[in-house]
């Protein structure tokens, strides 16, 4: 890969459509007060991927199968797992992603793992990525640029929303459960069905 990094292929097939009744706006994230009862709210949205926080993307995990805790880089490049007190030659990268998402009614801060991660950048993996990073370093708006191909994608989200408190401040997080580019054909058929049902004027 490196320079001949693939553009991102497609995330999957198309999500099937989830009823509009059954769906929220992102603006109701807030406006529901979603995230602040004793377990998490999870809910569905259809929005459009508009940026994503490139500084720092993905974390350094423990390669051991099933493990996939932070490892630590040793002085000779080696990495190691305090947790399964090993160092190996090579680590893998994990999405660990900050993006905005908007929709009519708002914009939102929603992060990413590595699995929906991998479906947001067309399966591109973090290594991978990593990779071309450092070899277009100091080329500079190179990596921004091929990010932008990700960009204006719409897709159907499931979140997890819930407060977190830190530093005494209590702050709504949300992230992405599972996500699917959107099929604009079964979104059609589910606008269709949401109109029909509409009571008459």
């Amino acid at each position: 890969f490196g320079r001949a990094l693939p553009r991102g292929g497609g995330g999957g097939g198309g999500a099937s459509a989830v009823p509009f009744a059954e769906r929220i706006a992102l603006d109701d994230i807030k406006g529901r007060q979603l995230g602040y009862g004793e377990k998490p709210d999870y809910v569905v949205v259809a929005a459009t991927l508009n940026f994503v926080r490139t500084e720092k993307m993905w974390y350094e995990a423990c390669a051991q199968d099933g493990c996939q805790k932070k490892v630590v880089q040793n002085t000779d490049g080696s990495w190691h797992c305090e947790k399964c007190n090993s160092t190996m030659q090579d680590c893998e990268r994990r999405y660990i992603t900050s993006a905005t998402f908007i929709d009519d009614s708002a914009q939102a801060w929603i992060s990413a793992f590595n699995d929906t991660g991998l479906q947001m950048f067309g399966n591109v993996t973090a290594d991978q990525l990593a990779v071309y990073k450092e070899e277009v370093e100091g080329e500079e708006g190179k990596f921004e640029d091929y990010m932008k191909q990700f960009l204006f994608q719409r897709f159907i989200l499931k979140v997890r929303v819930k407060s977190e408190t830190w530093n005494e401040q209590q702050r709504v997080k949300s992230a992405i459960v599972d996500l699917k580019p959107c099929d604009y054909k079964s979104e059609s058929a589910a606008l269709i069905t949401a109109l029909k049902a509409l009571p008459a004027n």
